[in-house]
């Protein structure tokens, strides 16, 4: 087999590259957990990935004879072309943006329970370009797959024999044009769609620190001041439910979009410290993870604005900078981008060899004592070697639907190559005994008995002098 043929060929790495210490070590393969879906190569070079969440109501339905994705994957290119994939690899639909300009950013709308499905790219001139996909399934006998098609379905888990493009209708349609005006060409760097207090809305950041917010309607709001750095610019948004996490050098912290009002975030422990990635834990939204210069992960816990403690900091040289980060249930994934360590959030790094590592962490170390880690030392579950990296998407899967696998999508350095995982990793909890407290067949008798017997001891202290005998009842007197 090719994989096979692969491994035998690849070069060995020397013993003293290898690392020693038990703590860095993974703790299983990444086989165990990564399933590679599908291996998708494009007619020209990608820039840009990221996973587009589809509304519950659609993956509920009934009424196809296959398993419905959670999720399409959004690849778009510098030169405006944008294309939807589903999981397994089949392109669904491809379109135009519509720029004059080289695309930079690329933004989608969450998870929203009731709203569009939105996809927004920004170019280099300002210009943000809005589009609606419409996702339908179709229905009715579903068609036999190509012979093309079941290349890429070999190995799917989730959609055996059967084509998706066969069973979704999908289109898209432009609807509106954003400008962010005072920048120059190539001055915005963020893009992002939120919602807050059941409003939505579209964040633009720039080069000269400023967040610049539009309704979803298109209307501008206000130009916020992101950062009082000199030279510091706005590097990336991070959006998890309700809250919007940004960051722009040395300072971050979060955007209220309701009142418009930036909340910078200080750590004592963490100051001076320059955050190159930043993400929201995806189980408790009170908890970021980020990533410092030298790569080293800290788990903060930020209560409010002015409430921040570090909770966990990883063991140094576990990971190395720049990285990317990305919180799933119980686990945080990492990404190590290949070409050493840059001298900016921007400039690539990580392995000299040109290849990325993606590795992920168990969060269960957090709050652990060394001796309680001693059958367990390294936080490490599994870490897997990649061609060098430009972009990647991570897709968390919704706990009230099927199926349960998250997404994994890495793109390569020269954008003509998608590769698609499905990443099988549940959180278990083990309970060690139930209270007896917690048992609802013990407490409410002995709680119904406790309150007899106090009633009853009330009485025999106080209820006899109370009461008196109708015959010990003083007679009137007579003259």
């Amino acid at each position: 087999p090719p994989a096979q043929a692969r491994a035998l060929g690849a070069e060995l790495p020397l013993l003293s590259a290898m690392a020693s210490e038990p703590s860095t070590l993974p703790e299983a393969a990444a086989e165990d957990y990564l399933t590679k879906k599908a291996v998708v190569r494009l007619p020209k070079p990608a820039s840009l990935v990221k996973f587009l969440p589809l509304r519950a109501a659609l993956v509920a339905q009934k009424s196809s004879e296959i398993a419905l994705p959670q999720a399409l994957l959004v690849v778009a290119s510098a030169s405006g072309k944008v294309r939807l994939l589903a999981p397994s690899g089949e392109q669904l639909v491809a379109f135009s943006a519509g720029h004059e300009r080289p695309v930079s950013l690329l933004a989608v709308s969450p998870s929203w329970q009731k709203g569009d499905t939105l996809i927004a790219t920004g170019d280099s001139g300002g210009t943000i370009r809005v589009h609606q996909v419409f996702v339908k399934a179709k229905t009715g006998p579903i068609a036999a797959p190509r012979k093309e098609a079941r290349v890429s379905l070999e190995n799917d888990t989730q959609f055996l024999g059967a084509s998706v493009a066969s069973a979704l209708q999908v289109s898209v349609a432009f609807r509106r044009s954003l400008q962010v005006e005072g920048v120059g060409a190539g001055a915005i760097t963020a893009l992002a769609m939120a919602s807050q207090q059941g409003s939505k809305y579209f964040v633009v950041g720039d080069s000269e620190g400023k967040v610049n917010v539009f309704g979803l309607d298109g209307a501008f709001k206000s130009r916020l001041d992101g950062t009082s750095t000199p030279g510091a610019g706005i590097e990336g948004f991070y959006v998890h439910q309700n809250q919007l996490l940004f960051r722009a050098g040395p300072e971050w912290g979060y955007i209220d979009l309701e009142n418009l009002v930036v909340k910078h975030v200080e750590c004592p422990d963490f100051e001076g410290m320059h955050v190159i990635t930043a993400v929201i834990d995806s189980e408790r939204s009170w908890r970021v993870l980020v990533a410092d210069e030298e790569g080293t992960i800290w788990v903060l816990a930020v209560r409010s604005a002015r409430t921040c403690r570090v909770d966990y900091k990883f063991p140094r040289g576990l990971t190395r900078a720049p990285l990317d980060l990305a919180s799933i249930r119980g686990f945080v994934l990492a990404l190590e981008r290949p070409g050493g360590r840059g001298e900016g959030p921007g400039e690539r790094g990580g392995d000299e060899r040109g290849t990325a590592s993606l590795l992920a962490l168990n969060m269960s170390h957090i709050g652990k004592q060394e001796a309680d880690l001693t059958h367990y030392p390294s936080p490490v579950v599994w870490k897997t070697t990649h061609r060098g990296v430009r972009s990647w998407a991570v897709f968390r899967h919704r706990q009230d639907s099927l199926p349960e696998g998250d997404l994994v999508a890495l793109l390569s350095e020269d954008g003509l190559e998608v590769e698609i995982f499905e990443l099988l990793m549940h959180l278990r909890i083990d309970v060690v005994g139930e209270s007896v407290l917690l048992d609802p067949y013990i407490m409410v008798p002995c709680i119904v008995a406790a309150v007899l017997i106090g009633v009853w001891w009330h009485y025999l202290k106080y209820g006899r002098a109370m009461v008196k005998p109708s015959g010990d009842a003083a007679a009137p007197r007579t003259s």
